[in-house]
């Protein structure tokens, strides 16, 4: 499908990639959230689907951007790969990764190109506040992926950004050549070798990204499985056969660990404390299952994890509680019926 933008001659601030292979309806709260940032004419959007065809009539519904594309990329097994092949087509020098269920609150763009423009840091991001959060099951999740960032969180250089929804130089991400798909999966991996390299990062808390967590229990705890089988292999991939075996071993210890880690987090947090006592069982299944997938990855490697836990990440309706997809499908019905 060929770009659309309007006449410009400047490029844009700021280009937001989003993974859609789904279609539309599962990108639209997310690109209606990015329209309504005040900055629009100067952001670019790059959607990435297997199928363009579903992508249809996004340009119209949108007309505002700075410019749309949709970029064909398939088989979407991974997150990341597909991701790259957005940013090889991005035009700005600032690109953020979005998610179908993480949406932007007023004024995320402006302050994200604004921290950017201060010329010292390679990535930018936001703090992580919570879509749905009625759910015990969804502030658990919130927390085991993002807790040092959940918001209220103060403004201040970190030794790393989220692994989803931050904001690159796009010759940062450029650099990795062929394995920047690789890098945007091993997220924590990433960000370890960029500040080996001298790079530095940024959360701004003049930036929100309201994120929507699962919590359908089933679903939360094989995602946590998956996500810790892909980071125990993406980490281990190196070791040699003793220390992958030593540290699948450990497989006890690790939820002890992840537990004290993220709990520091959820008590230093600004929730409110009934949130804190509420989340705490789904905590605790969390990083127990989280664990036994780090060790089965140390012992067996990633398997079929990539796509299992790509599964999960896109299409967040169908993996939410009775009550907050009811809520998510309403939302969705008045959108449709406000711009048709």
């Amino acid at each position: 499908m060929p770009a659309y933008s309007r006449p410009v001659t400047e490029p844009p601030d700021l280009t937001a990639i989003l993974v859609a292979p789904d279609g539309l309806t599962e990108v639209r709260k997310t690109l209606s959230a990015v329209h309504d940032q005040d900055i629009r004419d100067r952001i670019e959007v790059v959607l990435v689907s297997d199928d363009p065809s579903a992508l249809g009539g996004v340009e119209a519904l949108y007309p505002d951007f700075w410019g749309v594309e949709v970029v064909a990329f398939e088989p979407i097994e991974r997150m990341g790969p597909a991701k790259a092949a957005g940013v090889r087509r991005a035009r700005a020098d600032l690109v953020v990764q979005l998610e179908d269920h993480a949406y932007p609150r007023p004024g995320w763009a402006r302050a994200l190109v604004d921290a950017w423009k201060e010329g010292v840091w390679s990535a930018v991001a936001p703090v992580m506040g919570n879509a749905n959060p009625a759910s015990s099951t969804s502030w658990a999740n919130l927390f085991v992926g993002y807790g040092r960032w959940v918001a209220p969180s103060e403004s201040g250089e970190r030794e790393a950004l989220p692994g989803h929804n931050s904001a690159f130089g796009r010759e940062v991400l450029l650099a990795s050549g062929e394995r920047m798909g690789a890098d945007l999966d091993d997220d924590w991996g990433y960000f370890q070798r960029l500040a080996a390299d001298g790079h530095r990062f940024y959360l701004t808390a003049d930036a929100e990204v309201a994120h929507q967590n699962i919590s359908n229990w089933k679903a939360a705890v094989t995602l946590r499985y998956h996500h810790g089988r892909l980071t125990a292999a993406a980490r281990s991939r190196e070791w040699s056969p003793m220390s992958r075996a030593a540290h699948a071993l450990a497989t006890p210890l690790i939820p002890v660990l992840r537990f004290r880690e993220i709990w520091s987090q959820v008590r230093s947090s600004g929730v409110d404390p009934g949130v804190r006592r509420r989340l705490l069982p789904s905590l605790l299944l969390m990083v127990l299952v989280g664990g036994l997938g780090e060790g089965v990855g140390y012992a067996f490697g990633e398997g079929d994890s990539p796509g299992r836990k790509a599964d999960l990440e896109h299409d967040r309706g169908r993996h939410l509680s009775r009550a907050d997809r009811a809520d998510f499908e309403r939302e969705l019905r008045e959108m449709v019926a406000d711009t048709a």
